[in-house]
């Protein structure tokens, strides 16, 4: 079987370029983003004036275009392998597979770093192997009480994988043939925010994916300009109202 037409490395008819430099952009802001707002144990690495520092704050935005960029990539990529509820296991191993090698090596680096740098200075890294095995599982927003992540730019792997798990469920309906089934998925993730509004959790950034769907249907020719419309608004407003503009304007260059 083909890989999925959005995960293509190469240049085939359906390969779509646009994603890359997308994902290139974010990355980007998010890397400026983490630079301009350093701060180690002397203090910030800029001052709070200066210009990279003030424009830099706007970078953490790559973090919603990464979720619009998921909105498309995780339907699109189920559409073109056929997926239905039987694949549903094979589905998550694929993402598990892709995701959580370097993930788990990442966290790892992290630990040892911190214990290094705690014993260089005279301290100590405690290492909890529970909140290890959270982590494996992306299950520290369901401990943040008692745990915190090793390094906070975790948390949107979880909201991913969060919604990967969702989308295993879900997308046969976004799929469905029959338009008012797909627009009560639309309207799911739309409304989201109301359901829980926790910043460790997908429902809070569901209209950031909803925005992804709407380019989905519309690449599949199941979605016209006015519906669109209509949808795009919709997910400005609930984005405007639960987050800022900031995400409001990011999500709207993504699906640009």
């Amino acid at each position: 079987m083909n890989k999925p037409a959005a995960e293509l490395p190469g240049s085939g008819k359906d390969f779509l370029p646009q994603i890359n430099l997308l994902r290139g952009i974010a990355a980007v802001m998010v890397a400026f983003y983490h630079f301009a707002t350093f701060s180690g144990e002397k203090g910030d690495l800029l001052d709070s004036h200066n210009l990279v520092k003030v424009s830099g704050h706007f970078g953490c935005q790559g973090v919603y275009i990464f979720f619009v960029i998921s909105g498309f990539v995780i339907p699109w990529s189920m559409y073109n392998g056929k997926y239905t509820l039987r694949k549903a296991g094979r589905f998550l191993a694929k993402r598990s597979l892709r995701i959580e090698p370097p993930y788990i090596v990442s966290f790892v680096l992290v630990i040892l770093i911190n214990v290094f740098l705690s014993k260089m200075w005279g301290g100590e890294y405690p290492v909890d192997p529970k909140r290890v095995a959270f982590h494996i599982g992306y299950l520290i927003p369901f401990v943040h009480s008692k745990y915190e992540w090793f390094n906070i730019v975790y948390w949107t792997l979880g909201i991913e994988f969060q919604y990967y798990l969702t989308m295993t469920l879900l997308f046969p309906l976004l799929n469905h043939s029959n338009r008012y089934v797909r627009y009560s998925v639309m309207l799911f993730f739309l409304f989201m925010p109301f359901l829980y509004g926790d910043a460790g959790f997908l429902p809070l950034f569901g209209p950031c994916f909803l925005v992804g769907f709407v380019i989905f249907l519309m690449k599949t020719d199941r979605m016209k300009w006015p519906e669109a419309i209509v949808f795009l608004a919709a997910s400005l407003v609930m984005n405007y109202f639960f987050r800022d503009w900031e995400v409001m304007a990011s999500t709207m260059f993504a699906f640009l």
